[in-house]
């Protein structure tokens, strides 16, 4: 849950910065495919971890997405 809320915050500033260059975009898209990668993750042991858990990292997931 933190590491998805620590890239949507560092996605997030990197695409609201001051400073608006292709690096930037580019790490945020890494960023995202991140996101998209540990969400892929939880999804696999989602069986696992009680559905409050992974409902709050879906919505966590779905956020960074919105940036």
């Amino acid at each position: 849950m933190w590491s998805i809320a620590c890239i949507g915050q560092e996605r997030h500033r990197q695409v609201s910065g001051p400073y608006e260059t292709d690096m930037h975009h580019g790490f945020a898209e890494q960023l995202l495919s991140m996101a998209k990668d540990l969400m892929v993750f939880s999804g696999m042991v989602k069986y696992k971890l009680p559905p409050k858990v992974y409902e709050a990292l879906a919505r966590a997931g779905a956020d960074i997405g919105a940036y």
